[in-house]
């Protein structure tokens, strides 16, 4: 319930806060992406124009996997860990969003597909 005289968060205020929380949760992240299905971003944390590009070959990614699980009879993929000589990636697909944490090699993948799946939920909540 807001104060006496101020505003209510506007839906973008609550996104921002979201990824600004899971940024910050380990000097590991890089960054955070939310990202629609068809590529196009959202909000990141930081705020860096060169994410952009990064959300299509999320997307990309998300959709090669799945192919893939599908072409084996496995069904939709809900989320894809990456782990590699000094990064490591979160990739969480929703139902309209897809959130991904961008990390250096020691990020703990499963606390942070936790925290993503519960950011993508409230981001999801938030846009509608």
């Amino acid at each position: 319930m807001p104060l006496f005289g101020s505003k209510p968060p506007t839906v973008r205020e609550r996104i921002d806060d979201l990824l600004n929380d899971i940024a910050k949760a380990s000097t590991s992240v890089r960054a955070v992406v939310l990202f629609r299905n068809d590529g196009l971003l959202v909000a990141s944390q930081p705020a860096d124009l060169r994410i952009e590009g990064a959300s299509g070959q999320f997307t990309a990614i998300l959709e090669s996997v799945t192919k893939l699980s599908t072409k084996f009879g496995l069904g939709e993929v809900n989320y894809i860990l990456v782990s590699g000589e000094n990064a490591a990636f979160v990739i969480v697909r929703g139902k309209k969003l897809n959130l991904a944490v961008i990390g250096e090699k020691d990020l703990n993948l499963g606390f942070f597909l936790t925290q993503a799946e519960s950011v993508l939920s409230q981001c999801e909540k938030a846009i509608g």
